[in-house]
């Protein structure tokens, strides 16, 4: 009911997790499809739909999303650390290693060591 009222896509994505666990993965795909094209930048829509896709093994899409994600919102960092995950889940090492130098340049603090080992790690997996 409140989906067909309000089609945010935090309900959209949601009612797809659910769908794909009820074992309903055509209708998942559909409608994580559906929100995603919503250009949504919001990390709990977008963490609720790589779950979908994760488990539909669309890694792909995932990452596609994250980097729309990311290119609207350069500044989160929490969005450029899901984009390195999705590189690393699709052994995409060359664009993890950007990514990871790009955080360890954009955000020093506390983390940059941890940045500069996924940089080193994507370097040696290529």
């Amino acid at each position: 009911a409140l989906l067909a009222k309000a089609p945010y896509p935090l309900v959209k994505a949601l009612k797809a997790l659910a769908l794909e666990r009820t074992g309903k993965h055509v209708e998942a795909a559909a409608l994580a499809r559906e929100a995603a094209e919503s250009q949504l930048a919001d990390e709990a829509t977008l963490s609720t739909l790589c779950i979908v896709w994760r488990a539909q093994g669309r890694v792909e899409e995932a990452t596609a999303a994250y980097a729309s994600a990311l290119q609207r919102r350069p500044d989160s960092e929490e969005l450029a650390i899901q984009l390195f995950c999705c590189h690393m889940r699709a052994r995409a090492y060359a664009p993890a290693q950007l990514l990871a130098l790009k955080l360890y340049k954009g955000f020093p603090g506390a983390e940059a060591p941890l940045y500069l080992s996924w940089a080193v790690t994507a370097l040696l997996l290529q």
